[in-house]
C-alpha cells in the first residue's frame, strides 16, 4: 500500500508541485476576494478535489493502470491507495488555499470564519461529496468520461447563471448554498454541537465507504 502511494507521488511529483501549488495560490487569492464564505469554500473544495483526480486522468491517458495491476497487489489495494493519497492531497491543497486566503492582505473573508469549526466541517463534507461522486466516474469512464462530466457541469452552471441573471430561474448557486447552510444550521440547532458534528462525520464516512465500494466494483471489472 505504502509503495503504491509512493509510486504515484514520485511519478507525478512535478505535476503536483507545479499545478497544485499554482492553483492553490491562485484559488487562495481569488477565494479571499469573494464576499460569500460559503461560495469561497464551495469553489476551493471543488478545486482541491480536482487536483488529485488529475493524477489518475494522466494515468488513464498513458494506459499506466495495467502496470500497477501487474504488481503483486490486488485491484482493491490499488483503489484504496488512490483514495488515501487523494484525501491527503485534497487536505494539503485546501490547507494551502486557506493559508493564502488568511495571510494575503485585503481579503474579504475573515480568518476566523474560514477557520471556524462550521467552516472546516462544511469543507470536509464538500470534499467527501465531490470526491465520492467523481472518483467512481473516473474509474468507470476514464479521462474522457471525466472531462465530459466536468465540461457538462461547467456548461450547465453557465446556463443556470445566465437564466438566473435574466430572472428566468427563481434560484441561483448562492441561493442553493444558502439553503444548504440554513438546513445545516437547523440540524445543528436540533442536535446540538457534538451531535451535529457526529452525524455529519458519520454521513461523510458512509458516503466515502459507498464510493470506495463502487470504485472497487468498477475497477475489478474494467479491462485495462
Amino acid at each position: 500500500m505504502r509503495n503504491l502511494i509512493l509510486k504515484d507521488l514520485i511519478l507525478h511529483r512535478k505535476f503536483l508541485l507545479l499545478v497544485g501549488g499554482l492553483y492553490g495560490a491562485w484559488m487562495g487569492y481569488f477565494g479571499s476576494r469573494m464576499g460569500s464564505l460559503r461560495v469561497s469554500i464551495f469553489l476551493s473544495t471543488f478545486l482541491s478535489c480536482i487536483i488529485p483526480l488529475m493524477i489518475f486522468t494522466r494515468e488513464d491517458k498513458f494506459k499506466a493502470a495495467s502496470v500497477s495491476c501487474s504488481l503483486p497487489v490486488t485491484r482493491k489495494q490499488i483503489v484504496l491507495s488512490r483514495y488515501i493519497l487523494s484525501w491527503a492531497l485534497m487536505l494539503i491543497v485546501y490547507a494551502l488555499i486557506v493559508l493564502i486566503a488568511v495571510v494575503i492582505p485585503g481579503g474579504k473573508v475573515k480568518a476566523g470564519d474560514l477557520l471556524s469549526t462550521n467552516a472546516i466541517f462544511l469543507a470536509l463534507a464538500l470534499l467527501a461529496l465531490f470526491f465520492s461522486i467523481l472518483m467512481p466516474l473516473l474509474v468507470r469512464f476514464g479521462m474522457v468520461g471525466m472531462f465530459v462530466f466536468l465540461i457538462g457541469m461547467q456548461v450547465l452552471g453557465a446556463v443556470l447563471l445566465f437564466l438566473a441573471a435574466r430572472k428566468i430561474l427563481p434560484f441561483s448557486l448562492k441561493d442553493i448554498l444558502a439553503s444548504i447552510g440554513r438546513a445545516l444550521a437547523s440540524l445543528n440547532a436540533h442536535l446540538g454541537g457534538p451531535g451535529y458534528y457526529l452525524v455529519l462525520f458519520g454521513a461523510m464516512l458512509v458516503l466515502s465507504a459507498a464510493s470506495f465500494s463502487l470504485s472497487v466494483f468498477l475497477f475489478q471489472r474494467k479491462d485495462l
